[in-house]
């Protein structure tokens, strides 16, 4: 697993001002920084951009939670030594593991 190059969490939104979202973090001394910003010239309603920034702000959780289950129930049974077993026991792990490099930025 490579070393983290986003953000650490956690991640929260705040609306900026109407339609608009921002992604913001602790920055340790206890201020809010903004790390993104949504919604300010899209053509998205405002539950769909406040929907879209939460998703966005819980991507770090959900990046954890995945690395912890693909750790927790296949371990390394289908690695890249072993891609046709994922296929026949129909198992996701290959893919989750394909995803996390992706979100992690692995591949750039």
């Amino acid at each position: 697993m490579s070393e983290t190059k986003f953000t650490p969490a956690p991640w929260t939104t705040r609306e900026r001002y109407r339609n608009c979202y921002a992604i913001v973090v602790d920055d340790g001394d206890g201020n809010m920084q903004d790390i993104a910003w949504l919604g300010e010239s899209s053509n998205q309603n405002e539950g769909e951009n406040f929907a879209n920034a939460r998703l966005i702000s819980y991507a770090p959780e959900l990046l954890d939670a995945l690395e912890s289950a693909v750790k927790m129930n296949c371990g390394n049974c289908c690695d890249a030594y072993e891609p046709n077993l994922c296929r026949i026991n129909k198992c996701k792990t290959l893919e989750y593991k394909q995803l996390i490099a992706k979100a992690r930025g692995d591949n750039e």
